[in-house]
């Protein structure tokens, strides 16, 4: 009787060089796990002064996939960073192209220096990357990260100078707990924060605001649902608990100039439909309501997210609208800010 054995012993070495062959020639994307920008700022990115662009630095990490036999596939990724406004890029950085050879293992941590020039007002600054697919000898479409940086408004609401005073809309004076008095001593300006506008959403679907210290993230997504999420388990803290299912439209989350944070779904033929308030509607006709679009919201170092009111540079009030989730905990109430 024939030993059958090495006949198996060579199938099974095929297999494995079959799926060694495919982790190596088969491109499997890279997956760009954080952005954040190295310097401190005041919740937005300053702009530089004509013929002289502000300097950030962004230091940005990916992770690179696994083959099926658990070898590293060859990685190539190259990635700018680019101003978006009103739908149209400027790059503001080099191109830097990474290979193989720059990760440790499967990850690959890199900074790139980016220039904000003073044209760029009320933009988003985006990391905007591809991959080398081997197969075809061309790189994926290019892709913008979705966490993003705000720039400086051209109505400055606001940073550490700040306004000289500005008189606190009546109503939320009358519901405010307390007022932070010496913000320059405390670390009030090393959080993230955004304003509102009617210019445009604060977040679009699949967008995401980050804390500084990148522990928790704020996502608009792509069901509807605004989230704050703990970064280390990805356990969602708070939502607006305005999900639901996939219909045609996109949704966008907006603060506006009135106060008041609202969810849209942005139909097809373009109409909005509100699905979420935050009930904090001010009205621009009541005493001093014209000045709710000088709020602020902080996604703070320490997992809570509250509005704020700056009534001078240095003092803050603060305002009952927040996703009480201090610490990192799960905010007792979904759906709602107090």
């Amino acid at each position: 009787m024939k030993n059958r054995y090495p006949t198996f012993t060579c199938v099974i070495l095929f297999c494995l060089a079959f799926l060694d062959s495919y982790g190596q020639n088969t491109t499997l994307p890279p997956t760009l796990s954080s952005i954040n920008i190295q310097e401190d700022f005041p919740g937005y990115l300053e702009v530089g002064d004509e013929g002289s662009p502000k300097e950030y630095t962004l230091a940005i990490s990916f992770v690179r996939p696994m083959s099926p036999t658990g070898s590293f596939v060859q990685t190539t990724i190259r990635c700018r960073a680019v101003c978006v406004f009103n739908g149209s890029e400027t790059v503001i950085s080099s191109v830097a192209t990474y290979s193989s050879n720059d990760f440790q293992g499967a990850f690959l941590d890199k900074t790139l220096k980016i220039q904000i020039p003073a044209s760029a007002t009320d933009s988003q600054v985006f990391l905007k990357w591809e991959y080398y697919i081997f197969e075809n000898n061309e790189y994926s479409v290019g892709t913008l990260s979705s966490t993003f940086f705000s720039t400086q408004p051209s109505e400055d609401p606001g940073g550490p100078s700040g306004p000289e005073e500005r008189t606190i809309p009546k109503v939320w004076e009358d519901l405010a707990f307390s007022i932070l008095d010496n913000l320059s001593s405390t670390d009030f300006f090393q959080q993230t924060r955004f304003w509102p506008s009617n210019r445009a959403p604060i977040l679009r679907e699949g967008q995401s605001y980050s804390s500084r210290n990148n522990q928790y993230t704020f996502k608009m997504q792509t069901d509807g649902n605004l989230v704050l999420y703990r970064n280390s388990d990805n356990v969602a803290l708070w939502a607006s608990t305005s999900g639901g299912p996939i219909v045609n439209g996109t949704y966008e989350f907006w603060w506006e100039e009135t106060g008041e944070m609202v969810i849209y779904r942005v139909r097809e033929d373009g109409m909005k439909v509100k699905i979420w308030s935050s009930s904090t509607y001010v009205d621009p006709n009541s005493d001093m309501g014209i000045n709710a679009k000088y709020g602020e919201f902080l996604i703070q170092n320490d997992g809570n997210c509250g509005m704020y009111f700056r009534q001078t540079p240095n003092r803050a009030h603060v305002l009952p609208f927040r996703t009480q989730t201090y610490d990192g905990t799960v905010s007792p109430e979904f759906g709602v800010l107090r």
